[in-house]
């Protein structure tokens, strides 16, 4: 059973193999964009403020990390919910080494938590 869409004229492309290239895709992007993205957007950020007065305020750079953490989590869940579409009925042999491609697809997601979780609790311990 083909899992794609059809037209009368051409046969349903096979959805497995889209969406396993897909969710490999989103998660190499998951790891690369949000930490050179934010690399690149505190390095021009730190420019910019050398050039008007000097280093006056890390507040956008912690913005950024903390955009970055959310980029992370979001594209890594999507990268996850793909993956389990591709791996949806799996059995035996090739089964283990999907789940644990989803294990290494889910690292940014239980790092980008962590991180959030802890600058959370440590903006809102109430000093």
């Amino acid at each position: 059973m083909k899992l794609g869409f059809g037209t009368p004229g051409r046969p349903a492309l096979p959805l497995r193999p889209i969406l396993t290239w897909s969710s490999i895709a989103v998660a190499v992007v998951a790891y690369v964009l949000p930490t050179f993205g934010t690399w690149w957007w505190i390095e021009a950020d730190a420019a910019k403020q050398e050039a008007r007065r000097g280093r006056a305020c890390g507040n956008p750079a912690l913005g950024l990390v903390l955009l970055a953490g959310l980029v992370a989590i979001a594209l890594s869940l999507l990268a996850l919910i793909l993956r389990a579409f591709a791996t949806r009925g799996w059995r035996g042999r090739r089964l283990w080494p999907a789940l644990a491609e989803i294990a290494v697809f889910a690292l940014p997601l239980l790092a980008g938590l962590a991180v959030e979780a802890y600058l959370y609790w440590l903006l809102h311990s109430g000093d």
